[in-house]
């Protein structure tokens, strides 16, 4: 046998026992994890990597709408959302005084992030003293005046706003998501019953529930927290700061409209 001869029974070997290696392993099934394996904790990688795929989770948000004349159903992501502007309408959170808070606020917001917004926000409001300063014990809240007066505040704050979809698997409407806001704020207020202004810093932190009725809209209901520490400028030389400061707290429910674009 010559040497070529020889050499292509060698290669045409080689050739077929590469194939048959590679066929039999299309053909293996995959082999299933151990009861060891399957019962092993997840990592903390691997809880976040499954956490991501979650609905409430997505890196951005889709909203489902369907046309009641056609049927046709079409969606659009929140990540095309560039800029919004908000408004909403506040009153006191508890039921029977409602009253003692009317707030009306203006917010711009600037998508910084996947379902992260940069947020500014001004308010004007009318608040009774009550409702606000219960926590100033050396007030004299005897004065039925002093708890039934009206005062005057004007708000802005800075902060971040991060939405989320939980509420979709919770209630099944998939035009729905949350939106949770932390500012940093600044107050000044007007106290009628002495003519005295107070201004200071403070915090104020939202929850909102909202419904995205078109891809440009949305209203909704938002729960509003704010805590402020003010003081007033001195009456006379070191006057004492514990007498000039008011601390500030209230909640508030209001009506949210905004729209994106």
């Amino acid at each position: 046998m010559t040497r070529t001869k020889l050499f292509i029974i060698l290669l045409a070997a080689s050739v077929f026992t590469n194939a048959h290696h590679a066929i039999a392993a299309d053909t293996v099934p995959p082999m299933e994890q151990t009861q060891e394996q399957q019962m092993a904790p997840l990592s903390v990688r691997d809880a976040m990597e499954q956490l991501k795929v979650t609905e409430g989770a997505k890196e951005e948000l889709t909203i489902t709408s369907q046309d009641s004349d056609s049927g046709l159903s079409s969606s659009y992501n929140l990540k095309d959302d560039n800029w919004k502007l908000a408004f909403a309408y506040h009153v006191n959170s508890h039921p029977l005084t409602f009253s003692d808070v009317a707030g009306l606020d203006f917010a711009i917001g600037a998508k910084m992030w996947p379902r992260t917004w940069l947020i500014g926000y001004m308010e004007t409001a009318k608040i009774r003293f009550k409702a606000m300063s219960e926590y100033n014990q050396w007030r004299d809240l005897n004065t039925s005046e002093l708890e039934n007066t009206y005062e005057t505040a004007v708000l802005f704050g800075l902060g971040l706003s991060y939405e989320t979809s939980y509420i979709q698997d919770f209630l099944g409407y998939e035009k729905m998501f949350e939106t949770i806001t932390a500012s940093g704020s600044f107050i000044r207020i007007h106290e009628s019953y002495k003519n005295e202004n107070y201004t200071g810093p403070g915090i104020r932190a939202d929850y909102g529930v909202h419904y995205r009725f078109s891809k440009a809209m949305h209203l909704g209901l938002k729960f509003s927290y704010n805590l402020f520490s003010t003081k007033r400028p001195e009456g006379f030389v070191d006057e004492p700061q514990s007498i000039r400061h008011l601390s500030i707290s209230w909640t508030s429910v209001a009506l949210d409209f905004a729209i994106y674009f």
